[in-house]
């Protein structure tokens, strides 16, 4: 029992980790300016996303029995494929954007979820944000669900099976605090926006020759998105 806790437990930390970084920036925003709102703090979402990973690179990827994901990431690294990769950026671009995309005419009859999640920052802070966010994203969320977060699922006995569904369900589960909102529309939307993609990824984790593949397209999309934004003029 205890173990299966600690296996849920784990799989669903970055989920709750996230939402206390959305609710810690919105209390300092409120503390340092008082009139500072829910969406005011969520042009912040990159700083809650960012600060997480930070977390579990300097927590989780430190070698904990044996669990290290830098030697895991240097195995994918051994396996990669050209062909694979360019299989893996398709798969991962037409299903991040198409879910977000139908998701959003599903929950609001129009793109508007989509441009939400799109803000205007100052230039200097988006190049921060275009060197960390997306490095830190690719290389710390897909690691950790499927090295981390599996390992401990299988020391819960947990079946295959139903590990790979509490894995899709969580890494779908997380977006839905990032940004945090009170819109209940919005939270679903998100968790809807990358079910399907959550389903490809663990479909394609399971042959290695795709795990450094789905790693870096992770961190091309993210990284395009980080030049969608500066691309928008942001404030001085």
């Amino acid at each position: 029992m205890i173990k299966f806790v600690a296996g849920i437990g784990v799989t669903l930390s970055r989920t709750i980790l996230f939402l206390l970084a959305g609710l810690l920036i919105l209390g300092i925003g409120r503390l340092v300016v008082p009139s500072f709102t829910l969406p005011d703090s969520q042009r912040l979402w990159f700083f809650q996303v960012i600060g997480v990973n930070v977390f579990f690179l300097l927590i989780f990827y430190l070698k904990r029995k044996n669990v290290n994901v830098f030697q895991f990431i240097r195995q994918f690294w051994k396996d990669f494929r050209w062909l694979n990769f360019l299989l893996m950026f398709f798969g991962f671009a037409v299903l991040s954007i198409g879910g977000i995309i139908m998701s959003s005419f599903l929950i609001f009859g129009n793109d508007s979820g989509s441009q939400n999640l799109v803000i205007s920052l100052p230039l200097v802070t988006t190049i921060l944000i275009l060197v960390f966010f997306p490095f830190l994203q690719a290389f710390v969320e897909l690691p950790f669900y499927f090295v981390f977060a599996n390992y401990y699922l299988e020391k819960a006995n947990i079946p295959p099976l139903a590990a790979g569904f509490l894995i899709v369900f969580f890494l779908a589960l997380q977006h839905v605090v990032i940004p945090i909102s009170d819109d209940i529309r919005f939270i679903v939307f998100r968790f809807l926006s990358f079910i399907l993609l959550a389903v490809f990824i663990l479909i394609a984790w399971r042959y290695p020759g795709n795990r450094f593949g789905l790693i870096l397209a992770h961190y091309i999309m993210d990284l395009l998105a980080v030049v969608q934004i500066l691309l928008i003029p942001g404030e001085a």
